[in-house]
């Protein structure tokens, strides 16, 4: 059966037996022949592949961690309980249950997700109702157990399985089925299983009784005022999609060309860049047509809510990897920001009297409060505010992770807000905050649709995207003294705040990797070159010091790119160009990523962009990272983290420096003496600095 009719099937049979009345009896007869019919459906996956599949019975990775069951799971699982377990195995499972309570009891709702405790149900490593187990664990299908380690181990890493294809998904499909059944009868409770569990145990009621009045788990909430985000604020555009279907490898620059600017939708979203460029001539004419573009938008006419609604599909994200002083024409695209704001919501532009009384309401705000690089980094500054700061949480976009888990688990309030982005943004102004931070202004289209109005009396910006926003309302950049040039404050439309060392406070992590050899990788032993950031950041006029490095060592350089087959493509041609011989990688699995860095003898460090996470990544293993300082604070990175670690022989004086350091062993091996990586970490002085910046604004 395929998965849609599963799913129709599942709903049909579900609302049978809600109008007859849900009880235990009835929801088991339900989930068992439901299971049945989804293990027929993905047995002809499982066959064929059964030799790969690391899930079976008496595995417990999985069984560790929190689950959320419909009422008819619930109900079948409880009738289990009851026709299956002696009266001593009732009584040791409701103690199980108490005590997975009280091991829960930190977690606040909806950050269930983090926890890593043994299922009330899993004695000996084994299920205990395995014929009866939730569907989400029925839906495992793992290709990989280290995969499982790793999730199990780590949750905050958010470890996506290796699974079998297409076997989840008729077990998707009855979950499916059973939730719009209840939703459809004014019932969409779903339940912790644990928790459940425990509640039934001590109500002393039977279980009718009991589910009649229980509340059951609340699922990640938006925020009730603003009600659920439409997948797009305006309609599809027709053109829009032609050109994406034309250019589905992704060529920016052809897109521009395609994409006549006659409607604000069209104008801003053909201002896109290359992920990678061709050559430095390409670089220079993307530059000024994205800046003629800008220059016609500054005297367009403005009408209604278009302009506004628009700036879904626009961001600034690849202005800053041309290696460029951007204030010029981010403060130009701040202006555009700000007649957009003033034709859409005047009223949010209005200044915010300080009237702290009690704690300092903080925000942290972004569309990316979740895995991504450009907010996580903030949690460190978030979960060191005293007790005399009260903080907020505020996930802009349209999704969660195990990473918005830790924000919700973190912050005094979390909110996921959907619905209209105007509405969301009066609804922050009234929360009343003091000071509101923007982890990451450019990386994402609405942290313009925000940022472009005064949401709180003081509101900040800082290391997520690392160049100024250009907005008329940011007022301070928190920044880091390390990593700031002398001139820096020329850089910013905001006040710039140099925090000490490196200004991040960055949590403690254990480092694993899929533990591939160079051989796996096709790679040459001996001293290993890698640039291994992020491929946007090399820009074309470096290629030829990788021809020099190839040359010197009569090795091949590793190059790793993460990005799509078209700018792939054009990197290849690039470096193949230059003439120096390489090995050039493209997208991989993070632990795989992470035995990559472990292979290397030294990772690159770009001087227009430097590395973060990737250079701690590599400091962390032993790996050398070689950095030339650059002009700007995001081409300072690795120069920070270096100078703080004691790394100061990684640092090259000038461009041949640079080269030298990089093919001499014996001069990385003295420079990696005196590192201590420990001293990147939980860095108090940041947090403390941060405190009193921000207690004294008020």
């Amino acid at each position: 059966m395929q998965p849609e009719a599963l799913r129709e099937t599942a709903a049909m049979l579900a609302d049978g037996a809600l109008r007859r009345g849900l009880t235990a009896e009835r929801s088991q007869k339900l989930i068992t022949k439901l299971d049945l019919m989804a293990d027929e459906a993905s047995a002809s996956a499982i066959a064929q592949h059964q030799e790969k599949l690391h899930c079976r019975r008496g595995c417990a990775q999985c069984c560790r961690r929190s689950i959320l069951v419909s009422q008819f799971e619930l109900a079948a699982i409880v009738g289990a309980i009851e026709e299956s377990f002696s009266p001593e195995e009732q009584a040791s499972l409701r103690k199980r249950s108490s005590e997975y309570v009280a091991n829960l009891a930190p977690f606040k709702r909806g950050t269930e997700g983090l926890a890593r405790f043994d299922c009330p149900l899993l004695l000996n490593e084994e299920c205990t109702v395995y014929t009866a187990r939730p569907l989400d664990c029925r839906r495992r299908f793992s290709l990989n157990v280290e995969d499982c380690v790793r999730q199990r181990q780590h949750p905050e890493d958010d470890v996506r399985l290796r699974s079998l294809p297409g076997a989840a998904a008729p077990y998707d499909a009855v979950a499916a089925g059973l939730y719009s059944t209840q939703v459809q009868s004014g019932d969409a409770r779903v339940f912790e299983l644990g928790r459940a569990l425990d509640s039934y145990f001590q109500s002393g009621k039977s279980f009718d009784e009991w589910i009649a009045s229980e509340q059951g788990n609340p699922l990640p909430r938006t925020e009730p005022t603003l009600g659920p985000r439409p997948a797009n604020d305006i309609p599809a555009d027709p053109a829009l999609i032609q050109a994406d279907a034309t250019l589905a490898e992704g060529d920016a620059a052809c897109y521009r060309a395609l994409v006549k600017p006659d409607t604000w939708l069209r104008a801003l979203a053909r201002m896109r860049l290359p992920q990678i460029y061709e050559s430095q001539a390409q670089m220079d004419e993307c530059w000024q047509s994205y800046e003629a573009d800008l220059d016609a938008l500054l005297t367009r006419e403005i009408r209604g809510d278009e302009a506004y609604r628009a700036l879904a599909f626009h961001d600034t994200f690849f202005l800053a990897y041309q290696g460029r002083s951007v204030r010029p024409i981010l403060e130009k695209h701040g202006k555009l920001i700000r007649r957009i704001a003033e034709s859409v919501a005047p009223e949010l532009l209005q200044p915010i009297e300080r009237k702290r009384s009690g704690k300092l309401k903080v925000g942290y705000i972004s569309g990316n409060l979740t895995r991504s690089n450009g907010s996580r980094w903030a949690l460190g500054w978030l979960k060191n505010h005293g007790p005399e700061i009260e903080t907020y949480g505020i996930n802009v976009g349209a999704k969660e992770d195990s990473v918005s888990l830790r924000w919700k688990q973190a912050a005094d309030h979390y909110f996921l807000l959907g619905g209209d982005r105007l509405e969301a943004a009066k609804w922050v102004r009234s929360l009343g905050l003091d000071v509101l931070i923007f982890t990451d202004i450019g990386m994402h289209p609405d942290s313009y649709r925000f940022g472009a109005f005064r949401l709180a009396p003081v509101q900040c910006t800082a290391w997520g995207h690392p160049v100024t926003s250009g907005l008329s309302e940011i007022d301070y950049y928190l920044s880091s003294e390390l990593m700031e040039p002398d001139d820096a404050d020329a850089e910013y439309t905001e006040k710039l705040v140099r925090l000490p060392g490196s200004g991040l406070f960055i949590e403690r992590r254990e480092r694993s990797s899929s533990g591939k050899k160079r051989a796996d990788f096709g790679l040459p032993e001996g001293h290993l070159v890698g640039m291994v950031q992020n491929a946007s950041k090399w820009l074309p006029e470096r290629d030829e010091l990788l021809a020099q490095i190839a040359e010197r060592l009569r090795k091949p350089v590793v190059f790793q790119a993460n990005v799509n087959p078209y700018p792939h493509r054009v990197l290849m041609e690039r470096l193949n160009r230059s003439g120096g011989d390489h090995v050039l990688l493209g997208s991989m699995p993070e632990l795989d990523f992470e035995a990559l860095t472990r292979c290397l003898s030294v990772s690159i460090d770009p001087p227009e962009w430097s590395g973060g996470n990737t250079t701690i990544q590599a400091l962390s293993v032993g790996v050398p990272v070689v950095t030339l300082p650059g002009k700007f604070m995001r081409g300072r990175h690795t120069y920070a983290f270096l100078k703080q670690c004691g790394g100061e022989g990684l640092i090259a004086r000038d461009e041949n420096d640079y080269l030298d350091l990089i093919c001499s062993p014996d001069r990385l091996a003295e420079a990696m003496k005196g590192i201590d990586v420990s001293a990147l970490y939980e860095d108090k002085a940041v947090t403390n600095a941060l405190n009193e910046f921000l207690l004294n604004l008020a």
